[in-house]
């Protein structure tokens, strides 16, 4: 069996922010994007790159036009809907691949913000658990690792809002010839993973801890302004090994989910990577 190399396109690389109507002489923003993916296309295939790993949805905005993205940012820059009706630019990305005679394994970075779960923290009886909070009870500080804010993957309702991100692009690339799977980038810069043991903190979800393992009932306890802190030192000493194993095995994680929709589907299994989660894509 022939060697597969599949190389990244990230968002960055593709000119895919050179949005809007050209200036004079200059075409659109999706034909220069169209442009630069099958120049880059064609020069890698001549490395002997079969594939092509795709950035198409990052920084909280999709490639396609999609009402989970709307209000956020834009895939050309700035925010707002869509400027772009009249062509499909996961249909011009499969092309370029078909004609290239590459195949194609888009890719998602949960790195930005996401407008259905800003919406539901934005409503006043907003359960917690929503946010990524540490040992200070403080969410995360993503000024210079992210474009939003990072969300805490351990919330049942950020991994549904991942899985409609998943589904919905799948459901657009049905059919395609040339997809070989899709990929989740677990980037640092991203809110796919925790930033380390003490994170995930919140009441919500350490009293999910407590209640779906019966450890960590003593530190419960404690509701104070300090809180925060003695359940960091708690899953940083007696409940590491615990809190570990919950939150990797004990919750339905995102790759979990994934797993069980597409068994739903009938498709493949997840396959693990190291820095993604990549799903076969060949019944579509």
């Amino acid at each position: 069996m022939a060697r597969r190399i599949v190389a990244p396109v990230p968002r960055e690389a593709s000119g895919a922010q050179a949005g809007g109507e050209g200036g004079a002489g200059e075409p659109a923003g999706w034909v220069h994007w169209y442009d630069e993916l099958s120049q880059t296309a064609e020069r890698l295939k001549s490395q002997h790159v079969t594939g092509l790993a795709v950035d198409v949805y990052a920084g909280g905005a999709s490639l396609w036009q999609s009402d989970l993205t709307a209000g956020g940012p834009r895939w050309e820059g700035g925010a707002g809907d869509p400027s772009f009706d009249e062509e499909n630019r996961l249909a011009l990305l499969c092309r370029v691949n078909e004609q290239a005679g590459m195949g194609l394994v888009p890719t998602l970075r949960f790195d930005g913000i996401h407008p259905r779960i800003e919406s539901l923290l934005g409503q006043v009886d907003c359960k917690p658990g929503l946010l990524c909070l540490g040992r200070d009870g403080e969410v995360r500080d993503a000024s210079e690792a992210l474009v939003g804010r990072h969300y805490n993957i351990l919330d049942p309702r950020v991994q549904g809002a991942v899985l409609d991100v998943v589904a919905e692009l799948v459901e657009r690339l049905r059919g395609s010839g040339v997809v070989d799977g899709i990929a989740l980038e677990l980037s640092a810069k991203g809110w796919l993973h925790l930033p380390g043991v003490a994170w995930g903190l919140d009441d919500t979800t350490f009293l999910r801890f407590v209640q779906e393992t019966g450890k960590g009932k003593t530190v419960l306890r404690d509701s104070g302004p300090n809180r925060f802190t003695a359940r960091a030192a708690a899953v940083e000493g007696e409940l590491r090994s615990a809190w570990l194993a919950w939150r990797f095995e004990g919750r339905p994680g995102i790759a979990c989910l994934l797993q069980l929709w597409l068994r739903r589907r009938e498709h493949s299994c997840l396959g693990l990577l190291p820095c993604c989660v990549l799903f076969p894509y060949k019944h579509l």
